[in-house]
């Protein structure tokens, strides 16, 4: 069964099925609030980062995969920021910057897995939200409710599937 097997196992499972589950109550919650589904994602991809984190593999953790993620995250940051300080709507800072710092770090700890599935599920979450946040902050995208729902949909397809995939830290 998915959660049978050693502790890490079911841990990182366990993880990225609350992860998903916490995501699904999210989009409820967005519809309503997007302050509210931005912090309910948020811990969405808390348990995400911690179910890639007890799997990253120790010599991957190098600085060299850190540079496109804090070079797209801080250029993202930079115009989310100045379009949210132009609007005046300056009560969003923080929860846009923390945001940015916690999907960063799930994707990079998803690259550390060397797990695909976990990789283009991150990506593809990162750009689903880049989409909502530029569409929302910055500037109207056409169509940007499908590029929205299919990588978030796209997204959350792979970070499920890589749940079969996954290897502890010692294989």
């Amino acid at each position: 069964s998915l959660l049978s097997g050693n502790d890490k196992k079911t841990g990182k499972h366990l993880a990225i099925i609350l992860g998903l589950i916490v995501c699904m109550v999210a989009d409820g919650v967005i519809i309503f609030s997007f302050i509210g589904g931005l912090v309910v994602f948020l811990i969405g991809h808390l348990f995400y980062l911690s179910a890639f984190l007890k799997v990253s593999v120790g010599e991957l953790k190098n600085k060299l995969i850190l540079l496109p993620f804090i070079l797209y995250m801080g250029t993202m940051g930079y115009f989310l920021l100045a379009a949210i300080f132009d609007s005046g709507d300056t009560n969003m800072v923080i929860p846009v910057v923390l945001y940015i710092l916690v999907i960063g770090a799930m994707g990079i700890s998803a690259v550390w897995t060397r797990n695909v599935y976990a990789t283009i599920g991150s990506l593809l979450f990162i750009i689903s939200d880049s989409v909502l946040a530029w569409n929302l902050f910055v500037e109207s995208i056409s169509y940007s409710h499908v590029w929205i729902m299919t990588t978030y949909y796209g997204a959350q397809y792979f970070i499920a599937t890589s749940i079969g995939s996954l290897k502890n830290k010692s294989n």
